[in-house]
């Protein structure tokens, strides 16, 4: 997929090449409306910016894909062996490296907010914790999304979220 603005500015190119962009809900489904116009209706399966023949995946797809390798360990499962910051895991005696038993290879990329155009340097979290959209609405201003994060729990938790923020993203095939 190729970028929104997430890597336009200089202070984000190290998270950009490590890492990839990050994209508002509106960016990754691609309905030209902002983005908490209540009347913004998508049909799913939504092609958004993904190329032809591969679409944003809804939060019915991510949770098939959780329930499929196990939700339990889902987490460690489904993320890379390498890119995660290990500090935190190596003194507590949490696993935070995955095993990317599937070849997915989650990155911990981070999120950006609204008001990272201002004032951030770096993507929050980045190192910790990869945050994927869904193209699932909820709500005018909010949109349902799949955690992985570098904590005690091996699962991937699910949370609605502002869709201004910016989150990575994968594409299904269709």
């Amino acid at each position: 997929v190729t970028g929104v603005q997430t890597c336009a500015l200089p202070i984000w190119n190290d998270s950009c090449a490590k890492y990839g962009r990050l994209y508002t809900w509106m960016e990754a489904i691609d309905t030209g409306s902002g983005f908490g116009d209540v009347t913004v209706k998508v049909t799913l399966p939504r092609q958004g910016i993904c190329p032809v023949g591969w679409h944003v995946p809804s939060d019915t797809e991510w949770g098939t894909l959780v329930a499929f390798v196990g939700a339990d360990d889902a987490r460690i499962k489904l993320s890379s062996t390498t890119g995660w910051d290990t500090t935190l895991c190596s003194l507590v005696g949490w696993k935070c490296s995955g095993t990317d038993d599937y070849g997915f290879r989650v990155l911990p990329a981070g999120n950006t907010d609204a008001t990272d155009v201002l004032d951030t340097t770096v993507f929050i979290g980045a190192g910790t914790n990869g945050v994927f959209l869904s193209a699932t609405q909820t709500g005018g201003f909010y949109m349902w999304y799949r955690a992985f994060s570098s904590t005690a729990l091996t699962s991937v938790s699910r949370g609605a979220v502002y869709k201004s923020w910016r989150w990575s993203m994968r594409c299904l095939k269709n």
